[in-house]
């Protein structure tokens, strides 16, 4: 934060460290998912798309 003109501004770095907070906090509850779920319960999602989206490269090298 800074004082430009008699008013105070945030710069950038402090939604850059508001994005990295709330990833930070997707992240421990994903974890929190998982260790309550089971992995695979979790990320059958992610493990999914991750396999179509590789099929689809491979496709497109081909």
């Amino acid at each position: 934060m800074f004082e430009q003109d008699g008013e105070i501004r945030t710069s950038v770095d402090v939604w850059m460290a508001d994005l990295q907070m709330a990833r930070r906090e997707a992240f421990i509850q994903e974890q929190r998912q998982i260790k309550e779920q089971g992995f695979w319960k979790v990320m059958w999602p992610r493990a999914l798309l991750m396999a179509v989206m590789f099929g689809l490269w491979v496709l497109l090298l081909m």
